[in-house]
């Protein structure tokens, strides 16, 4: 069983790629995103491991994911995550969703129906 900061790691990650690619500025946002949230108060919920592991989850996350991706991890990650946070929570990831989006400074169509799938899925609309 995945951890549910690996989730994250593959909702992230699925935003990133979106619009096509991942760009280097969006894998960095993400290593970002990551290390806060082991840092933050609900680190240890999240994972087990410290915020110093973010640099070996991520990375492995993106080989993961690129290696699996597919309609079924997409959704299987939403349900895992819907059914681990709290409604605070997913507010909190759909807003570092936002966050991801503009990093490389460009909204890209397919961000904003990914962003938008999320909410309907976690019925946040």
């Amino acid at each position: 069983m995945i951890e549910p900061i690996e989730s994250l790691c593959y909702l992230f990650i699925e935003m990133a790629i979106s619009d096509g690619q991942m760009e280097k500025v969006e894998a960095e946002t993400i290593l970002e995103m990551i290390t806060d949230l082991l840092n933050s108060d609900q680190g240890n919920v999240l994972s087990k491991r410290s915020s110093t592991d973010s640099v070996i989850i991520v990375p492995k996350a993106i080989d993961f994911y690129f290696k699996n991706r597919s309609p079924e991890l997409v959704n299987n990650t939403l349900q895992e995550l819907n059914d681990y946070l709290t409604k605070e929570e997913k507010i909190l990831t759909v807003n570092m969703l936002i966050h991801l989006a503009k990093a490389n400074e460009n909204v890209d169509p397919g961000e904003i129906e990914f962003f938008n799938y999320v909410k309907r899925s976690w019925e946040l609309d």
